[in-house]
């Protein structure tokens, strides 16, 4: 069985009209069985949608779940961005059924800007992770990485740079996208922070899609179950 999954960091709620539907377009063009994604936002004042229900409008996957992590309007310990309550956190689009559950993960209180969570999707044949990272405590990554429960697939991002990813991958017996092909992710930076990870099987192909779609390119796993 090939396997297809769409990755991509949404951006949050930057100029989201303009981008959701070139984002919508490249998930069509790329058919994947399963669109993990972060930064989804759920902002009630202007849409009675989050955006991972916007995009899922257009596309009609069977199987969704958004996971909020936390509220924009809240303090988080580093300053309130917004003046409204809105929801910021992971979403997973499927062809396939799932079954799933929330994780919570330590943070550095006044440190980190907002807790953070992993959507632990179980599809049967296979378990699912996705996670964003802490992107500047690196104590508070190292702990999240230890904590998340395994699994046999995890995407996300990482905020990590292959060369502090390579070495914590050999003990945990992961095999890296970036392994498999090297790319770049975050283009503004010339960095690599987003990845998939697989324990069973093999990487048969990836892509990196349209770089107009947010902060992060759109990453396509093929992966040979």
């Amino acid at each position: 069985m090939l396997l297809k999954i769409f990755s991509l960091n949404l951006k949050e709620y930057e100029q989201r009209e303009e981008r959701l539907p070139k984002i919508i377009a490249e998930i069509k063009s790329y058919e994947p069985d399963i669109i993990v994604v972060q930064e989804v936002v759920f902002d009630k004042e202007k849409s009675p949608l989050s955006t991972l229900e916007q995009i899922n409008e257009q596309l009609k996957y069977p199987h969704a779940v958004f996971c909020p992590c936390f509220d924009y309007s809240l303090d988080y310990g580093k300053g309130v961005f917004q003046p409204n309550s809105v929801l910021g956190g992971l979403g997973v689009l499927s062809q396939l059924p799932f079954s799933f559950e929330e994780q919570n993960l330590p943070i550095a209180t006044w440190v980190d800007r907002r807790p953070r969570k992993a959507l632990l999707c179980d599809f049967g044949e296979f378990t699912l992770a996705n996670i964003h990272l802490s992107n500047k405590w690196c104590e508070t990554r190292e702990l999240q990485r230890k904590e998340l429960k395994k699994s046999d697939i995890i995407v996300w991002d990482f905020n990590t740079l292959p060369d502090e990813l390579a070495p914590r991958l050999v003990d945990e017996k992961y095999t890296s996208s970036y392994d498999h092909t090297h790319y770049i992710s975050y283009p503004s930076n010339e960095m690599t922070l987003d990845y998939c990870l697989t324990k069973k099987w093999k990487f048969k192909k990836i892509d990196c899609l349209n770089k107009d779609l947010s902060d992060h390119v759109a990453m396509c796993y093929d992966i040979e179950l």
